[in-house]
């Protein structure tokens, strides 16, 4: 099984660094896109919850179309061949997961990556940045976070 997520803008593929029409004629772009997912659940025609996965960054950050389109794969091993018809997750961390440090976790889990802001004793959960052209076609002028 393979979880998918994609980012969109309206009906269109998120992109970054593409220009979307925006409103009075402006445009918008973004930059980066990407969010931690946590506690990740399925649940059976039953409403049994089957835990599937604790911490993924997700990051939506394509430059390329083609990548765009087919989104944030994220391959699920060893369930059990069951219907299910529903999943539950968390967009951020719970209380547990953000206690820890990026220093505690080995670089190749999701929490050991330098998502963490020491002004707060947080990580960061999302993030999406862009540009805004408010001059409506002279460039974008206004960068946003």
């Amino acid at each position: 099984m393979v979880l998918v997520f994609k980012g969109t803008y309206g009906s269109e593929p998120l992109q970054m660094f593409t220009p979307y029409n925006y409103a009075f004629g402006q445009s918008i772009q973004f930059t980066k896109s990407d969010m931690y997912i946590s506690n990740v659940r399925l649940y059976d025609v039953g409403g049994q919850p089957t835990d599937i996965l604790d911490v993924v960054l997700v990051d939506l950050s394509y430059t390329d179309e083609g990548e765009a389109e087919i989104g944030f794969e994220i391959p699920v091993k060893g369930l059990e061949a069951v219907t299910y018809e529903r999943i539950d997750f968390v967009i951020g961390l719970n209380p547990e997961q953000n206690s820890g440090r990026p220093e505690d976790y080995p670089s190749s889990d999701p929490l050991g990556l330098p998502r963490y802001w020491e002004g707060w004793s947080s990580y960061i959960f999302a993030k999406t940045e862009g540009n805004l052209d408010t001059l409506s076609g002279n460039g974008a002028d206004l960068g946003w976070l």
